[in-house]
């Protein structure tokens, strides 16, 4: 089977703008499926569209909601210039203070509903097509799986976001879809990837590389598991720990012995990464960590921001024994080949880009105050468009869900089953320092897991819905001072949405 290359034609991209998040446009025409799934080229060109859209949505957008109301990291402004404040966008998201017209919230509202409509649309589009005499290279009821499970993944994100959102699997119908309970939603997704588990490729099969498999569908299915009582008040930890073993007894995946290698700019050939959105250098569009993180003349020459920073707490909470600390910038700063940084003229500040572990407040002069992530291996002059693959899932995450289902399940104390799936993955980190740094069922609580999986987990848009889980979320930390009042763990379905469609009904408290 050919592997599709992930780029849209322009006419594409004008045809396949319906969204359902922009309810006052009119919707399709009949006459789009007449008119534009008429060769093999179109069909697979229209398939792409709905994975390039995740691929910039999932590491600008969401990232960004699930990352910057924690303690793990903070969108500063910087400099007496209030470089970042962006109408405190980012400080609001930091002290949850947010509003039902905060921008952000409402761009990943709408570029969830954005991607289901796609992935109907192409799902209609193909209904009463013939794959094998139109030549299509992929099977038809494999491509309707891949979308069914996109769709899923989809409203699993809104789920996590909103909870009571609609349920669409039709183009426009309804025209104004009502908001479901958390519940029916809940089993809507179980419902969908369960149903086209089979259909799916599994690990590392042609095709399968970027696009769903039978294992990452049981790896979301483990995640969707251990927050059903978050998300629906439903313990459903021993289904987690069954589609957990599914992974593991695949015999496909494995941990890297080196950290940093899931996120190199060869990770698509990774054992560990179960589930990715693949880039091509130079020919797609992401908005990548390094570009949110690094000053805009950054270490790499691959573009920046100068945006999020490492709060110090966070930081600090690795040891300096611990080698994923790594994947931080700290200190002064150089280029691959040992040239130093320099700040360029016309910049605030002067001399080598140096980064300081340590931020003195959320708006601040210190334009390079916080430690940057550099998880990923960005490639100079490639800018936005890089070779490296966005992690969805790695295989230490279904280690990880797993030995924290069976702690739920003991009433959070660790056994030894669940210590060793720890230590598997935290080996590594230490190397022959493991032994004094090694859990024991007596050192692994509920809370050390937390903070376990943040060192591990990193900037992979895990911390929101971990906190939410361990109940942690609206505590105060870092520049946020009190409690948050509990509404906060869901944000609000953005105001004009709900000036177009009054049949979605706003969460409480706001």
């Amino acid at each position: 089977m050919k592997k599709i290359s992930l780029f849209i034609v322009g006419v594409l991209a004008l045809l396949m703008q319906y969204s359902c998040s922009e309810l006052d446009e009119k919707v399709y025409s009949s006459n789009l499926t007449t008119n534009f799934y008429t060769s093999a080229e179109e069909i697979e060109g229209a398939y792409m569209r709905p994975w390039s859209h995740l691929l910039f949505c999932d590491t600008y957008y969401y990232l960004k909601l699930r990352t910057l109301g924690t303690d793990m990291a903070a969108w500063t402004t910087k400099t007496s210039e209030n470089h970042g404040y962006d109408n405190a966008l980012w400080s609001e998201l930091h002290k949850h203070t947010w509003g039902t017209r905060h921008g952000e919230i409402e761009s990943s509202w709408n570029t969830v509903w954005e991607g289901v409509g796609f992935a109907n649309a192409v799902l209609e589009g193909i209904e009463e097509k013939d794959f094998e005499e139109m030549g299509v290279s992929i099977p038809k009821s494999e491509m309707q799986a891949q979308l069914r499970a996109y769709r899923a993944y989809m409203h699993m994100i809104g789920l996590d976001f909103w909870r009571n959102i609609p349920i669409v699997t039709k183009v426009g119908d309804p025209y104004y879809p009502e908001t479901k309970s958390a519940q029916e939603v809940f089993e809507f997704i179980e419902t969908e990837f369960l149903a086209v588990k089979e259909s799916l490729p599994t690990a590392f099969e042609p095709y399968a590389q970027g696009f769903f498999s039978q294992q990452s569908v049981e790896a979301l299915l483990s995640r969707l598991y251990l927050n059903a009582n978050t998300y629906i008040g439903v313990d459903k930890y021993e289904d987690a720990i069954k589609m957990c073993d599914a992974v593991i007894s695949s015999n496909f995946f494995e941990l890297e012995a080196d950290y940093l290698s899931a996120f190199s700019k060869d990770n698509n050939l990774s054992k560990e990464n179960i589930q990715v959105l693949t880039q091509k250098g130079g020919s797609s569009m992401s908005a990548p960590l390094h570009a949110l993180t690094c000053y805009w003349s950054n270490h790499v020459d691959a573009g920046g921001w100068n945006g999020i920073i490492t709060q110090e707490g966070f930081y600090d909470s690795y040891g300096d024994d611990d080698t994923r600390k790594k994947q931080f910038a700290v200190g002064p700063q150089f280029y691959a080949d040992g040239t130093p940084v320099y700040i360029e003229a016309g910049n605030p500040g002067s001399g080598q880009l140096v980064y300081s572990k340590e931020v003195t407040t959320f708006h601040s002069e210190g334009l390079f105050e916080g430690a940057r992530c550099k998880k990923y291996e960005a490639i100079a002059g490639l800018n936005w468009n890089q070779e490296y693959d966005i992690v969805l899932i790695r295989y230490a995450e279904v280690l990880m869900n797993k030995a924290e289902a069976i702690m739920r399940q003991n009433n959070g104390q660790a056994d030894q089953t669940a210590v060793d799936l720890v230590n598997e993955v935290r080996k590594r980190a230490f190397g022959d320092k493991f032994e004094e740094n090694k859990y024991t069922t007596t050192a692994l609580t509920l809370d050390e897991l937390l903070a376990e999986r943040g060192r591990e987990f990193a900037y992979e848009g895990h911390r929101r819905t971990d906190l939410i889980r361990f109940g942690k979320y609206l505590q105060p930390r870092w520049e946020k001072e009190s409690t948050s009042d509990a509404t906060r763990i869901l944000f609000p379905i953005p105001q004009t949405q709900r000036d177009i469609n009054t049949n979605l009904k706003q969460n409480d408290g706001y």
